[in-house]
């Protein structure tokens, strides 16, 4: 193994470990703590369900400014002001007073991960890794699951021992004594040496038509606006993020209003987030090998099968299989995504246009959660709710579908004139 892989191979792990502690800490636990603060803030679903809107909302609008910032600073100097943020966030959620103070700080929370994980974290994956990206980026980011599934179940443990304040605290400790040294210590933004020294996995080549790309080549931001694949990418993810955001922040409200007591619906959505971090990256590998849009369009259907299940909580075989397929295949754009816009667009703009499709992506999650605890409010049940999410999530993968434009590189261009 060269230096320079074992760099790559190093960051990826930091990445893994940053997005563990941050994603999965900060946005994964949240639907343990939505019983308490509902009992604590005396609000309706749809008003709690406004504090995991703010995470995404805010996630999403902090994204572009990420990604135009890494070009300009060192992807230190945005993920560690992010971490950091993100810390005192959670810090400050632990001693909320009211509701409103509970809000303003689930909304720094927000811009604090967006500064720090999803953008930042496929922008340095992707500059390290040539080949194998869709695998590469369902391994490393399989930490925010991963971290879900442990910090779910340290979160509900504590939440029944000590309170969720207490638990709230707990979560932000590895942010200060764990992630920000990683960060500091061992993240860069792409390697100092030419692009075809990057780091490549050694296995079959790649479905990827884009894998020689040089960095300074692609469209920019105004020019792959003129690509219709892009606003249908958009499209599929904004109806991704209001189909899956809804069914995820309302499944432990879902189990216990079905009958299910706190302990199972907890195990539950750690369960959702153990399955995700098996299908990111199997996914991520499918794609390499069969094409990334088909293998997302694919995982959206399915995706949004498991949603119609989930929504007959009553009869636990259904809901156990609509939580496989719901979970195993939730996290497959973030794996994905970056691949498909690096094939629509190519590498000069990429940091900006994924923070503005994240963005629209996360207009939908922060949708999604409102409108799903809004029809439970009507009707008191949520099975229609989770039936128009499974809709909408089946547009999205018919949208993906759509995205056939790729983008030649120059070079390759002129190679051909030659011949």
């Amino acid at each position: 193994m060269t230096g320079q892989a074992g760099m790559a191979r190093r960051i990826a792990s930091a990445l893994f470990v940053t997005l563990f502690f941050l994603w999965g800490s900060g946005y994964n636990t949240f639907g343990v703590f939505f019983p308490p603060l509902l009992k604590e803030f005396h609000g309706s679903h749809a008003s709690i369900s406004l504090c995991a809107t703010a995470i995404v909302l805010f996630t999403g609008a902090t994204a572009p400014v990420a990604g135009w910032l890494i070009k300009l600073v060192d992807v230190r100097l945005v993920m560690g002001v992010g971490a950091t943020l993100a810390g005192f966030s959670m810090l400050g959620i632990s001693r909320a007073a009211s509701f409103n103070h509970l809000l303003v700080w689930y909304v720094l929370l927000g811009v604090g991960l967006g500064g720090s994980t999803m953008v930042p974290a496929s922008l340095i994956l992707t500059n390290w890794f040539k080949e194998r990206r869709g695998t590469v980026l369902g391994l490393a980011t399989a930490g925010m699951e991963l971290g879900g599934v442990i910090m779910t179940l340290l979160s509900a443990r504590l939440i029944s021992t000590d309170g969720w304040r207490t638990a709230y605290v707990v979560l932000a400790l590895p942010v200060f004594l764990l992630v920000l040294p990683l960060i500091i210590i061992v993240i860069r933004t792409r390697p100092e040496k030419p692009e075809t020294e990057v780091f490549q996995c050694e296995s079959e080549p790649t479905a990827s038509p884009n894998t020689q790309i040089a960095p300074e080549e692609g469209l920019e931001v105004r020019e792959a606006f003129r690509k219709r694949s892009f606003w249908l990418l958009g499209l599929a993810q904004f109806c991704f993020g209001l189909g899956v955001a809804g069914a995820l922040i309302h499944l432990v409200p879902l189990m216990l209003k079905a009958g299910y007591t706190a302990t199972s619906a907890a195990l539950a959505l750690s369960s959702v987030h153990a399955l995700i971090t098996v299908g990111k990256p199997t996914m991520g590998a499918v794609g390499d090998y069969i094409g990334a849009r088909r293998a997302l369009a694919a995982g959206f259907a399915v995706c949004a099968l498991g949603i119609l299940l989930m929504g007959d909580a009553g009869r636990a075989p259904l809901l156990a299989l609509g939580i496989f397929f719901y979970a195993f295949m939730l996290a497959t754009p973030i794996a994905l995504v970056p691949v498909i816009l690096l094939e629509i667009a190519g590498p000069r703009s990429l940091g900006t246009l994924f923070g503005l499709v994240f963005f629209v992506q996360t207009i939908g999650a922060a949708i999604g959660p409102i409108i799903v605890g809004w029809v439970f409010d009507i009707t008191g049940s949520y099975m229609a709710g989770y039936t128009l999410s499974a809709a909408i999530f089946f547009g999205a993968a018919v949208a993906i579908l759509g995205c056939v434009e790729v983008f030649t590189p120059l070079a390759a261009e002129t190679m051909a004139a030659g011949d």
